[in-house]
Formats: C-alpha cells, sequence, structure tokens
C-alpha cells in the first residue's frame, strides 16, 4: 500500500509540475498581447489544465448549481477558505475568466510565483499602502471584463475547528465599488487532499457549490456590514450543512460574525 501510495503521489506532483512548464509556456508567448487577451489564453490554460489534471489524478469536482452562474457574465465569486487546494479547486470549477487576490509570500515560490505574479494580484497584507494599491489593481482589471475571486476570511485555519473564521470588509467594499453581483461558494472536501496542507496527496472527492448571486447595484460602503453578515451566515449554514468534519453543528447556535 505504500508503495503504490508512492507512486500515485509522485505521478500526481509530476503531472502537476509539466501543467506548471506548460503554463509558464503559454504566459511567456502571450505576455506580447493586450493584458486582457494575454489572462483570458493563460487562464483558460490553466482551468482546462486543472482540470485534466484532476481528472487523471483521481481528483473529482463535483459543481452543483452551476446554473446559478454565466460564464460570460462578470461576477466577484466570495468562497471558504479551508486550505491550500483552494485555488487550484476554484480555478478548475469556475468557468468564468477572473482575478484573484492572493498572499505576496507566494511570489517567492518557485515556477508557481511566476504564474501567480501574472494571474492574481498580490498584496502585503500587513502594508496598507500596498493593500490600498492591490485593491486598484483588481479594480483595473474588473473593468476590463474581468470576474473576481476573494476569500474574505483572508487566510485558513491550521485545524478544522469552527466552520468560518471572521470575514473582512475588503471583498464587500471591492464588490460595492465595482457593482457586481456577488455570487457566494462553498468549497467542501478540499482537506482531504493534502491533510494538513502537506503531501502525501490523496484521490478524493470535491464539491464546489454556488449560491444564488447577491446584487450589490446602489449598495454603498454604508451597506458592507449588513452584506458582509448575510454572506457570512449564508456560507456558514452552507458548510455546517454538507462539510462532514461539521456535521456536528447542524441544528445548533453557530458563532455570530465578528
Amino acid at each position: 500500500m505504500f508503495f503504490v501510495r508512492f507512486l500515485y503521489n509522485v505521478w500526481a506532483v509530476m503531472l502537476f509540475g509539466l501543467l506548471v512548464l506548460k503554463a509558464m509556456l503559454v504566459a511567456f508567448v502571450t505576455s506580447w498581447l493586450p493584458e486582457k487577451t494575454h489572462l483570458r489564453y493563460l487562464l483558460k490554460f490553466c482551468q482546462y489544465g486543472l482540470r485534466v489534471w484532476a481528472g487523471l489524478t483521481g481528483v473529482k469536482i463535483n459543481v452543483v448549481n452551476s446554473h446559478y452562474v454565466d460564464p460570460e457574465k462578470q461576477y466577484v465569486f466570495i468562497a471558504n477558505h479551508t486550505a491550500n487546494g483552494d485555488v487550484v479547486i476554484m480555478t478548475a470549477a469556475i468557468k468564468n475568466i477572473f482575478v484573484g487576490l492572493g498572499k505576496k509570500e507566494v511570489e517567492n515560490m518557485p515556477f508557481l510565483g511566476y504564474l501567480f505574479k501574472r494571474v492574481c494580484v498580490l498584496v502585503d497584507r500587513k502594508d496598507p499602502e500596498d493593500r490600498r494599491r492591490s485593491v486598484e489593481a483588481v479594480k483595473k482589471r474588473a473593468s476590463q471584463g474581468l470576474s473576481v475571486t476573494l476569500f474574505p476570511e483572508g487566510t485558513f485555519a491550521d485545524e478544522a475547528t469552527v466552520p468560518l473564521l471572521p470575514f473582512h470588509s475588503g471583498a464587500f467594499r471591492i464588490a460595492i465599488d465595482l457593482q457586481l453581483p456577488i455570487v457566494p461558494m462553498v468549497l467542501v472536501g478540499v482537506r482531504s487532499l493534502l491533510t494538513n496542507n502537506k503531501l502525501p496527496m490523496h484521490p478524493c472527492t470535491i464539491t464546489c457549490i454556488y449560491t444564488p448571486p447577491i446584487n450589490t447595484a446602489g449598495l454603498t460602503h454604508d451597506d458592507v456590514p449588513a452584506l458582509k453578515e448575510q454572506i457570512f451566515k449564508r456560507i456558514e449554514a452552507m458548510v455546517i450543512e454538507h462539510e462532514p468534519l461539521f456535521k456536528h453543528l447542524k441544528n445548533k447556535e453557530t458563532q455570530p460574525i465578528a
């Protein structure tokens, strides 16, 4: 069994490495194109490539309620943050072309850092000026017709002790500034891919659940607290309903939003 698990992980890591190298080539070849076109080619390749990678490694991605989303329209996708694999799963599940907001630390990752800098806006969360700059950069890309993906928790807990960490307000301010509908999403089972976010990997089933979009047209920053609470409660209820780690909380009073 250990040998089979070892071979599986070698296979999965080799395939992922090959995908990253091909994505870097696509990024380089299309870098001379206008930014919007460059991002579309690169993201389409990454989305398709990650779906193929998942299929070849026994990682089944179930997308539920996809009818709520039009691949040709713009949204702000907001999801729970559970593990390092969230970015991979969201990229594979979402068909819209999007820009993400990522931690600046990822740019130091070999090879992957190059790709993250191409497809995401990276932010130093400890630097207020850099946070402001990153928000403006996200808005600029969104003005080119791209959707936006955000994790309002900002990070994830090492141990699955609560369904959600408190939400930050930035994601909701961005959605209101852009006047784009918010699509709350729930990721279930991502922790099964990499236990404790480390190798070895495991074949598993991961579910991505869309919920109905929430219109932000006409909202202002004064509406952020209510909007944040509404979406927090929706995602929290869905996590408790569908994530086996938290099913013991069903029918119990859950934590209030911070």
